[in-house]
């Protein structure tokens, strides 16, 4: 352990070249490294099974009030596309120039997934309201469906009980089809009693698109 221009320095032994660990006048610590700019700068990797960190920097919870001004989807989409890189957030030759300050990358991260939250509570809700209308839309579709099914069934009842009705002239029946707020009239000359048991006239009849006076 030896003192040299204003720094304690521990040197290398059995043949180990450069200064292992140095401390500076102003109390910064070097490991592997003659010039720490820093209370401890170490080149090389640091193992740990905790390191716990007190923040300089703002939690980013404003995020979540009412009066964040939060960009639109469409905003950051345009500032990705002119500047690679997400809004508030380093660029990759700024990473590489700078390193990273390890709390304010962290609050910004985590600004981020906020953010992020808060366009999938936005989405979320879009899909339910967009399901509601698709599940209102396939009920009108549904009676759509059902009613033109009901019109095609009718008229083919209507017309085969017409050529019974025609194929009879006895006495007068006046009847009257309804369907979808429509009437149907037809007056021949014909024979009652003789249709009470028409499958035709029963079918109309059951739907309530028959009346006969």
């Amino acid at each position: 352990f030896t003192a040299r221009d204003e720094r304690f320095s521990l040197e290398g032994y059995n043949g180990a070249t450069g200064s292992l660990l140095n401390v500076l006048k102003n109390g910064n610590v070097g490991i592997g490294t003659t010039n720490p700019n820093m209370k401890l700068t170490v080149k090389g990797h640091i193992h740990a099974e905790e390191v716990k960190i007190d923040l300089n920097v703002p939690a980013p919870d404003y995020v979540l009030k009412k009066d964040y001004k939060l960009r639109t989807i469409e905003e950051v989409e345009q500032f990705i596309i002119k500047n690679h890189h997400l809004p508030e957030m380093p660029s990759a030759r700024e990473f590489e120039e700078n390193g990273i300050m390890q709390a304010e990358m962290d609050m910004n991260l985590l600004k981020k997934i906020e953010e992020l939250t808060l366009y999938l509570i936005e989405q979320n809700k879009q899909n339910q309201s967009q399901k509601a209308r698709i599940e209102q839309l396939e009920k009108e579709l549904a009676a759509l469906k059902k009613s033109n099914g009901i019109t095609r069934d009718t008229m083919t009842n209507v017309s085969k009980y017409f050529q019974e009705v025609i194929a009879h002239k006895r006495s007068d029946t006046y009847c009257t089809i309804v369907n979808t707020g429509q009437k149907f009239e037809h007056r021949k000359k014909t024979n009652w009693l003789g249709f009470k048991k028409s499958p035709y006239r029963n079918t109309l009849r059951k739907t309530g698109c028959l009346a006969l006076s």
